[in-house]
């Protein structure tokens, strides 16, 4: 900035954006969630699955499956859901959702030689834009099954839990 000249709103955020105040949040699932077979379900992040939330952006009585930036601009959506073993799976999905809707998918189909002991999951990952109001964001976990039936979300130490990270990139 040049001496002189005052600093302005647009000045403060892009100091805020480049800095350790940027907004993120990372949600670790606590709580085993059932699928139904075929069907987009937004997973839910309940007590104690904040593993940070640096801008209070997730509310965990309200909406648990929602984080709501409000901070308008760009940010970047990472989410892995983790499957519980089951040997019946044809696919699985993973996709990040804007205001209930699909924006990105990430889909493993599985061999037929699937064994009950193995945990599965897929990840997914995209940019997108937010308004900071009335934008929110949700990571949806789907599976396939050969035979039509409900399975769950795995929630297990050392890293076998659903994910949501959603990380402030810059102002709009």
């Amino acid at each position: 900035m040049p001496a002189g000249k005052r600093a302005g709103s647009a000045d403060l955020l892009a100091i805020q954006n480049s800095s350790s105040l940027r907004p993120m949040v990372r949600l670790v699932q606590q709580i085993s969630q059932s699928l139904s077979s075929d069907v987009d379900t937004a997973i839910t992040f309940t007590s104690g699955s904040e593993d940070y939330d640096l801008a209070g952006w997730h509310d965990v009585a309200t909406n648990t499956s929602r984080v709501t930036p409000t901070v308008p601009g760009y940010i970047r959506l990472f989410g892995t859901v983790w499957f519980a073993a089951d040997t019946d799976d044809i696919s699985i999905y993973a996709s990040l959702g804007k205001n209930g809707t699909i924006v990105q998918r990430n889909r493993i189909v599985l061999p037929s030689t699937a064994t009950a002991s193995a945990f599965r999951s897929v990840t997914v990952t995209c940019g997108q834009a937010c308004n900071g109001t009335t934008d929110f964001f949700e990571l949806f976990g789907r599976q396939l099954q050969a035979t039509p039936g409900t399975l769950s979300t795995n929630v297990a130490a050392g890293g076998f839990s659903s994910t949501l990270e959603v990380d402030f990139q810059r102002g709009s």
